[in-house]
């Protein structure tokens, strides 16, 4: 009787162990690390899973926000989804759906007690939305959402989760200054061709009026068109940049520390010199790339070059 419950003890915690092997790892985070992917790499991922085969995404998780991972959906999803404590920021890389959005998700299940994540059900009174290759378009926490693709038809897209914070910028607005109106739950859908044709406009020395979608902990803050480098460096303490590189190439440098720079009211720090671990990166466009919340860098554009970018802002974990 001895030797049997030994035995199954030992057999139980073999099993045990092995669940545990088995068991999915909780992403560690690097809140410092510069994320950068370029648009070379993002194109041989999206033919590869579109082959059939498997990728191991280069991931990187700050807490607040994670770039999650490339997804390649060749039929409709099965059912809407709903996440309460993220928002889905999505960067089309080929192929098109109709991204339905909005409304209320009916008869819908909380995949795990507590986490917010909810799936199942039926999307009533939502809207549809054409995305198509090129597109960055975000679903809002809170906001239920399905994806429906037509007979042969497939899309791969790029997914960044941001984490859904109270209105940061109420909290760390320069005195005097008149914050954006916000829309937490507005869809944002920035076509390629939309964002074609703002690159025409500034680089032809022109003005634009970019549809600016500001949720409080993030920010669909617009396009740049930069003809030169930076007159100084900076650092924003309370934001990432994420950039996604419209057109145009530029070699983006940071480091571990900015010296000399003035602080402004709104803890964005500008000038000086950047010192510690100093490294330059080459952007080209398609490529996405992010410089963390408190990480100083600045944009060298050569002589006769230029660079267009859209910049998203991603509010730090307060």
């Amino acid at each position: 009787m001895k030797m049997k419950t030994i035995c199954a003890t030992t057999a139980l915690m073999l099993s045990m162990g092995l669940l545990a092997a088995q068991a999915p790892q909780a992403p560690t985070v690097t809140p410092m690390k510069f994320a950068y992917y370029p648009a070379t790499e993002l194109k041989t991922l999206a033919n590869t899973l579109k082959g059939g085969a498997q990728i191991k995404f280069p991931g990187i998780h700050r807490g607040d926000h994670q770039f999650q991972g490339m997804s390649f959906r060749p039929k409709s999803a099965g059912a809407p989804e709903l996440h309460n404590n993220w928002t889905d920021l999505y960067y089309v890389i080929d192929g098109e759906v109709n991204h339905h959005t909005g409304g209320k998700l009916e008869g819908g299940t909380e995949r795990n007690p507590g986490s917010g994540e909810f799936g199942g059900g039926k999307l009533v009174g939502a809207s549809v939305v054409r995305l198509a290759a090129g597109d960055i378009a975000s679903s809002a926490a809170g906001v239920p959402h399905w994806w429906e693709l037509d007979p042969g038809k497939t899309v791969t897209y790029m997914t960044i989760k941001i984490l859904k914070q109270p209105n940061l910028q109420a909290s760390i607005a320069a005195p005097g200054n008149n914050p954006p109106t916000l829309t937490p739950t507005q869809f944002a859908h920035f076509k390629a061709a939309d964002l074609r044709g703002f690159i025409e406009t500034l680089k032809g020395g022109g003005q634009i009026k970019f549809p600016r979608v500001h949720r409080g902990d993030h920010d669909f803050q617009g396009v740049n068109f930069r003809p030169k480098s930076s007159g100084g460096a900076e650092m924003h303490k309370n934001w990432a940049d994420l950039y996604y590189v419209l057109d145009g190439e530029v070699t983006i440098r940071y480091g571990d520390k900015l010296e000399g720079g003035k602080e402004g009211a709104d803890g964005e720090v500008r000038g000086g010199e950047i010192v510690g671990n100093v490294t330059r990166q080459k952007l080209v466009a398609g490529d996405v790339a992010s410089a963390p919340a408190g990480v100083p860098h600045f944009w060298e554009v050569e002589n006769g070059k230029s660079v267009t970018y859209m910049t998203v802002k991603l509010g730090k974990k307060h």
